[in-house]
């Protein structure tokens, strides 16, 4: 799966039946457990992405008190994985605020160049600690080995793109930063993610509020990847509030050899 949680903050800078339950009687579902069985088999079955490019836009809004827009960041990049190894460029990058657009690609560049390395050397470090889990599969909790830790409720039926899907809720039992909470949108067909809106169940420290919405697909090769997210940030301290809306969007995906 592309690591694409693990390279948030990278993207920026280039651009959730309870087990007991019951359906809904308007819902002819499959048995839950058969159900979350098929779509943890199915996450295991793409192909690992060590090696990518994409293009990526990124646009950050700074907001006021009101979540009105301040100021406006958007960022072109093009950016490649080689054996989970990140490099990339910085296309262009324009900041707009009080009508003003002014060019800042210079030093976006500057700033990834940083970023990127840091990011490779942990990387590297949690690679080398026997037991780590990765850290992109904290999104989801399908996988025998999570599902003791969630409650689950298959919520109704809907359709996205003409696609039928059911509608999982998945809550952790305990809360946990590193656990994730909210509503999964699986293809009744494939069971794939085919979207999740979802939360940390516990936010980090200094973060009031923390919600993402990403769209997932499945390109013809088979590789499952993230095509676009939107995640709204609320935190801080008291004498500096961040609040943020952070949308970032993956074209042209490549997987490379």
């Amino acid at each position: 799966m592309l690591k694409i949680r693990r390279y948030f903050v990278i993207s920026v800078l280039f651009g959730f039946f309870l087990i007991n339950g019951s359906a809904p009687a308007t819902a002819q579902v499959e048995d839950l457990v058969s159900l979350l069985d098929k779509i943890s088999k199915r996450g295991n079955s793409y192909p690992e992405n060590s090696n990518w490019k994409a293009r990526i836009i990124t646009k950050t809004t700074e907001m006021d008190k009101q979540w009105r827009p301040k100021k406006t960041t958007i960022i072109t990049s093009i950016v490649k994985a080689t054996d989970n190894v990140l490099s990339g460029d910085i296309v262009n990058a324009v900041e707009t605020e009080d009508a003003i657009t002014k060019d800042i690609t210079k030093e976006i560049a500057e700033q990834s160049k940083k970023q990127i390395e840091s990011s490779n050397r942990e990387r590297a470090e949690r690679k080398g600690q026997e037991g780590t889990e990765d850290s992109s599969d904290a999104r989801f909790p399908f996988n025998e080995n999570k599902r003791a830790k969630f409650a689950f409720h298959i919520v109704d039926e809907d359709s996205i793109n003409e696609r039928p899907v059911y509608i999982i809720e998945a809550v952790p039992k305990e809360k946990d930063e590193q656990l994730f909470e909210g509503r999964y949108y699986i293809d009744q067909k494939t069971y794939d993610v085919v979207k999740a809106r979802i939360r940390p169940s516990k936010n980090p420290k200094f973060v009031k509020d923390l919600d993402m919405d990403i769209d997932f697909e499945v390109l013809p090769e088979g590789n499952f990847i993230e095509r676009r997210s939107r995640t709204r940030v609320d935190g801080g301290m008291i004498l500096k509030r961040v609040r943020m809306l952070v949308e970032v969007e993956y074209f042209d995906v490549e997987i490379l050899d």
